[in-house]
């Protein structure tokens, strides 16, 4: 039932429909139009991964980007004896 009426008009003109209406909406795109995507390519998220039997599979990075983990070479609680002195915690004056 969706189907008879969603194939009577294309996607651009759903999505403008819908967005004029309030309902956020986008599209669901196929590979070839993912990766031809202005934005996909300006933040790199391109990437491949070898596959045993297929090859390299085209596939799109996760888009959130964390800062970097702490080095093992930084100190860690290099402040655990200042802090608790500083607000008498624990007996420190």
């Amino acid at each position: 039932m969706l189907r008879q009426v969603t194939v009577t008009r294309d996607t651009r003109d759903w999505i403008a429909t819908s967005g004029a209406a309030g309902v956020p909406c986008g599209p669901i795109n196929r590979l070839d139009e993912v990766f031809a995507d202005p934005q996909v390519h300006a933040r790199g998220l391109r990437m491949t991964l070898p596959h045993p039997l297929a090859g390299d599979l085209p596939l799109v990075a996760n888009p959130c980007v964390y800062p970097a983990r702490r080095s093992s070479t930084t100190p860690r609680r290099r402040h655990s004896a200042s802090i608790p002195a500083r607000y008498s915690i624990n007996g420190s004056a």
